[in-house]
């Protein structure tokens, strides 16, 4: 017996999911328990195999936009829709499925649930109650998703298994880091810049590349606490096809002086070039890679910490004191002061290595603890017809103090701001959560602040028609100062 796992994601959070089941069930102690293979993006899946597939099958699923299925399994999704398959055709297939979502929108869980429900109906049976994780929870999630990997555990297996004692009792490494070949060598320097032609090599060919013609300060310059951004980007025709109310993903890469600071905590040198081997999963450097551009574009380490992350390093820690105190705030009973330490005090992934000196994990080590660098989500502000081969973002850059008197900034954020014209930006384009398809006149728009960006892709959109010089709309804007940050006052 074994099991399939099928992870459909948006921006990797469900693909990081699927792996740490891939993990869990990896280390079941049984002989005759078959491992599983590394878990399979929905979109590579056949559909024609699944009526016939022998194995229980967790789908692990993102939900993205207004309630929509992630863009990889769009294809698969609409395949599995059709009319044409029987009532029945289902009827050999088991499975549970695990959804990623979040509580402030209002279809939450909304592609996991969808999934679940079609299944049913087409005659599969359902091994358990689906688990419907929170992100905007993690403490939450993570209990969900413990009590859910136990009861597969003892369903798909008959086991009984204690999740983290079992997961630190057998390595299963996801990365090899190995020295690279002499032949293979980089000519130019890494920095917080990507290089022409990145996009080529990111995440199964999603991305898309952008050239920065802009990066414009929408706000007063005497407005001290406040920085807003007008991004624009020009891109190819054929890689748009968005709509207003639609969403762009940017990757963003670390500022020099974070990977600077890493590489002064950790013995490497950041410009050797190694190979990296991984389990298919996905990397946001090419195989081969010097560590700076790797500490560049795929560590997050302005990520908050996680209680997986702390556990994982107590394991790591070679001082006494620093491994009893990690064990413990990874605990149950050092919860609250985990998210003293974490949350509250707003420490950074790279703020607790820091903290930990002996902590000092190898490179594939490293590759597995610390989360990859994510899309950030922005909508766009621009009309694809009125600015043709064009795409705006909004952004009011992310800095503050935190209680630690330490000055942390977004890592989008920085990335934006240090923006130049001619600049490369890898990006791809999904459903946002307005639609303005099909709105009736009168059309009531509040935006305040950066809010507004997808009402100005709308206003855009709607002057280049012919047929809507009747058409009656009226926006709400809101700011603090009229004479500061009154966004795109000359277009109202």
């Amino acid at each position: 017996m074994s099991c399939l796992l099928l992870y459909a994601t948006q921006t990797g959070t469900a693909e990081d999911t699927a792996v740490h089941l891939w993990r869990y069930f990896r280390a079941l102690p049984l002989e005759d328990f078959q491992k599983p293979e590394v878990p399979l993006s929905i979109g590579d899946y056949d559909l024609a195999r699944l009526a016939s597939e022998s194995r229980p099958i967790v789908f692990i699923i993102s939900t993205t936009g207004d309630g929509e299925v992630p863009e990889e399994m769009r294809v698969f999704w609409r395949a599995l829709l059709k009319k044409s398959i029987p009532k029945n055709a289902m009827l050999s297939v088991e499975f549970a499925v695990l959804g990623l979502g979040d509580t402030s929108y209002a279809l939450f869980n909304a592609a996991a649930r969808k999934m679940r429900a079609r299944l049913k109906a087409l005659g599969a049976t359902e091994l358990c109650a689906p688990a419907l994780l929170d992100e905007s929870d993690p403490e939450n999630s993570e209990l969900q998703l413990t009590r859910f990997q136990k009861e597969l555990a003892k369903l798909i297996c008959g086991v009984d298994a204690e999740s983290e004692r079992l997961l630190h009792s057998v390595s299963f490494p996801l990365f090899k880091v190995k020295p690279a070949d002499s032949q293979h060598h980089l000519r130019k320097r890494s920095s917080p810049k990507w290089p022409k032609g990145c996009s080529e090599k990111l995440y199964k060919g999603r991305y898309r590349e952008a050239v920065v013609i802009s990066n414009e300060k929408l706000c007063s310059e005497s407005l001290q606490d406040r920085d807003v951004r007008l991004l624009r980007m020009r891109v190819d025709e054929g890689s748009l096809g968005y709509h207003p109310g639609d969403v762009v993903y940017i990757l963003p890469r670390n500022r020099s002086e974070i990977v600077d600071t890493f590489l002064q905590l950790f013995p490497v040198d950041g410009n050797s070039i190694v190979e990296i081997s991984s389990q298919g999963l996905c990397l946001n450097v090419s195989s081969v890679t010097s560590i700076r551009e790797l500490i560049y574009a795929q560590f997050d380490l302005n990520a908050s910490p996680t209680r997986k992350l702390i556990e994982l390093m107590s394991n790591h820690a070679s001082d006494e004191r620093e491994r009893t105190r990690l064990k413990h705030l990874s605990s149950h009973e050092g919860a609250d002061e985990l998210y003293q330490y974490t949350v509250r005090e707003k420490r950074t992934v790279l703020m607790v290595f820091r903290d930990f000196p002996s902590v000092r994990p190898p490179l594939a080590d490293l590759l597995e603890m610390i989360p990859r660098l994510r899309p950030r989500a922005f909508s766009i502000a621009s009309s694809p017809t009125f600015h043709k081969g064009e795409i705006h973002i909004c952004i009011s850059l992310v800095r503050y103090m935190t209680p630690l008197k330490k000055v942390r900034e977004g890592v989008c954020s920085a990335f934006v701001k240090q923006s130049e014209e001619g600049d490369f930006v890898p990006f791809y384009v999904g459903a946002g959560t307005l639609s303005f398809s099909s709105l009736p006149s009168p059309v009531i728009m509040i935006g305040p602040g950066t809010g507004v960006a997808p009402f100005r892709s709308f206003l855009w959109e709607l002057s280049t028609r012919a047929d809507t010089k009747n058409f009656d709309t009226w926006l709400f804007f809101g700011c603090r100062h009229e004479d500061k940050d009154y966004l795109f006052q000359q277009e109202w």
